[in-house]
């Protein structure tokens, strides 16, 4: 009986350390073949150095970007080429929406009158969203980044966080409020390595809230369209 009790608690223990070792072999091999997120940042910036033309969206979860003059831009969307970009945005003037397009192909700048739609060619300076590039943009939002930390992970994306300054954002809002500090999360595409979407909370213009939340998607990597100036401009 004494025998038997002996062989049985030998199984069991062999049985465990088999478990521990397999559980170990894990363990190493995720260590050995996962990414830590400085690593997955990297790869995102060497990623867009190939990329010619991307599709973007700018959504407030909370607040707006001042425009001047009491117009709000809340939304927008657009595609961009290199610094060539056409743009649709929804903006607010007190109570009142505004819906204006604009075209930007090299020096030159169209754009819609919100009233009768009609397009019109402007002088850059004129134009209210003269500060926005964003390709400039998405090359800042990827570097100069600290505390980076993997919030998740699933088959296709990366959930990074990380902290910026405001500086970083002069190419989606135009002047900011300088030096300050942002936090921000970010999914990429593991098979890519493109940048899908940031989610910016914080302080970016002088007069935003605390809890000011913008969120910017990108999309359409490489899908090339010409971009040429508007019909029935002036």
């Amino acid at each position: 009986m004494l025998e038997k009790n002996i062989v049985t608690r030998n199984i069991i223990f062999g049985f465990f350390l088999s478990v521990l070792f397999v559980l170990g072999c894990s363990k190493s091999y995720l260590q050995e073949n996962g990414k830590t997120p400085s690593e997955i940042v990297q790869m995102a910036q060497l990623a867009i150095g190939d990329v010619q033309n991307f599709s973007f969206e700018l959504v407030h979860k909370k607040g707006y970007i001042d425009l001047g003059n009491g117009l709000n831009l809340i939304h927008a969307h657009g595609y961009t080429s290199q610094n060539d970009f056409e743009i649709f945005t929804e903006s607010t003037l007190g109570r009142s929406l505004i819906k204006s397009d604009a075209v930007v192909i090299a020096d030159r700048t169209w754009i819609t009158n919100p009233i009768t739609g009609k397009w019109s060619e402007i002088p850059p300076d004129d134009s209210p969203i003269n500060f926005l590039n964003p390709t400039v943009l998405m090359k800042n939002i990827l570097t100069n980044l600290s505390d980076l930390q993997l919030l998740g992970s699933d088959e296709s994306i990366y959930e990074v966080s990380g902290e910026t300054y405001s500086d970083s954002f002069e190419s989606l809002v135009g002047l900011v409020k300088a030096g300050e500090k942002i936090k921000i999360e970010m999914k990429i595409n593991k098979l890519s390595n493109y940048l899908e979407q940031v989610s910016i909370n914080g302080q970016i213009q002088l007069n935003d809230e605390d809890d000011f939340e913008r969120v910017i998607y990108f999309s359409k990597y490489n899908q090339a369209k010409m971009l040429t100036p508007p019909l029935g401009n002036d």
